[in-house]
């Protein structure tokens, strides 16, 4: 942006150098750097993947969706149009199967309801060449089938009426968690409110068992009526702002006498739990699937929560996955070293939240300044690392036992000789 200032040559030897000058300032072009950033702070709730994420070549496919379009981004591209068929098919099911019976034109009126306010949570840039006509007839389509498709995976009775081979409901599954592939849920709700397999606690009840089916770490992605988790906020343990810890390796944490074991009934970013025992700790992490699909999903939880508004849990969970040990990573991808990869490339522009996990982190740090602890551990550590140095132990005792038994044998053979004689 210009500034309309006017301009005054100042001499400063042969040469003129302009500068503007400040009471002549134009009061509207200050008026609207003042509109304009408040006009920039206004957030949309289903932003686009920020840019700086986009700029590794390698990731940028796992921000598109392979087989369906939800919602304007990636609307009307030609490799997603032959399911643009399948969508309205779904939807043609979803309204005959509702209950109690009511047309498709009053649930199409629902849907417009609530239309104005679902194009506001898009970027503007990607909804201008909609009318109203057309951008609600997308919302309806893409609701219904939604709406249907978690239908039929909640039950395998009716997940054969899909008629959809598997590849083509993993594709559709990886899809539907897209940061760029949402739809609002108002839109949801204004065709879920009449229906009675859906209305109420009912519809919520069905989309988390659908989540929960799919995959354990997809509970990640919480409705807005979900509270935030507490472990970066109102922490018992108070940490003073000029502290700082750094994150420790797996094997520094299992040297200094720290385990790891799976958090089976944790939550994919809240199982963190640290046990403190008499020597040891155990520190709980919640397990985790790695697949073909981990690495997309990891992106777009990653993307979406650099979008303003968002909660800030998920990069600390990604920097803090870096082994698999004990049942915490399920490695279906490949080799370790694949794993490793997938972990490094995540992480990359990945910056650490210092107050996410902050009881769990201090209270390892407390481990660490634990001297007597440390020392134990480490002593422990050495020499009773394997079974070999154990039985090795056992066999030193045993040994020392027979050593005394035989010594006291031989200084007191009176008694061995009485004892016999009677």
């Amino acid at each position: 942006m210009s500034c309309p200032c006017s301009n005054q040559p100042v001499a400063s030897g042969d040469e003129h150098i302009v500068i503007p000058v400040a009471s002549d300032v134009d009061d509207e072009w200050l008026e609207s750097i003042m509109n304009e950033g408040e006009s920039s702070s206004s957030h949309k709730k289903l932003p686009k993947v920020p840019e700086m994420l986009q700029q590794t070549e390698s990731n940028k496919k796992c921000y598109e969706p392979e087989v369906v379009s939800i919602c304007p981004y990636h609307h009307n591209k030609a490799k997603l149009k032959s399911f643009e068929k399948l969508k309205v098919r779904f939807t043609k099911e979803y309204v005959n199967s509702y209950k109690p019976k009511t047309s498709a034109t009053a649930l199409y009126k629902q849907v417009a309801d609530v239309a104005g306010e679902a194009r506001n949570c898009y970027a503007e840039d990607a909804t201008k060449s909609f009318d109203d006509r057309d951008f609600t007839l997308m919302m309806f389509l893409d609701g219904c089938f939604i709406l249907q498709y978690i239908h039929y995976m909640n039950d395998e009775e009716e997940e054969a009426k899909m008629k959809m081979k598997n590849h083509e409901k993993a594709f559709v599954q990886r899809d539907l968690f897209l940061l760029e592939n949402q739809l609002p849920f108002k839109v949801l709700q204004a065709l879920m409110t009449m229906n009675s397999e859906f209305a109420g606690e009912k519809g919520l009840e069905l989309i988390n068992k659908f989540i929960q089916n799919t995959r354990p770490i997809l509970l990640a992605l919480k409705t807005e009526e979900e509270a935030t988790p507490t472990f970066s906020k109102n922490s018992s343990t108070k940490r003073e702002r000029n502290n700082w810890y750094s994150y420790r390796s797996v094997q520094e944490l299992k040297t200094a006498g720290i385990n790891f074991r799976p958090n089976k009934k944790g939550r994919f970013v809240t199982g963190v739990r640290y046990e403190p025992l008499f020597i040891k700790a155990i520190l709980r992490l919640p397990p985790m699937t790695i697949d073909d699909s981990t690495q997309s999903l990891l992106l777009n939880l990653v993307a979406y929560e650099m979008s303003p508004d968002s909660p800030n849990d998920f990069e600390v969970t990604v920097i803090y996955m870096e082994l698999r040990k004990n049942g915490i990573l399920l490695n279906y991808l490949g080799s370790d070293e694949e794993v490793a990869g997938l972990f490094n490339e995540i992480a990359k522009n990945l910056v650490p939240n210092p107050d996410a996990y902050k009881d769990v982190i201090d209270q390892i740090e407390k481990h660490y300044k634990n001297k007597v602890r440390l020392w134990m551990t480490e002593w422990l550590h050495t020499h009773f690392d394997t079974p070999w140095t154990i039985l090795a132990f056992l066999g030193a005792i045993l040994a020392i036992v027979l050593s005394f038994i035989q010594t006291y044998i031989a200084i007191n053979p009176s008694t061995n000789s009485t004892n016999s004689g009677k």
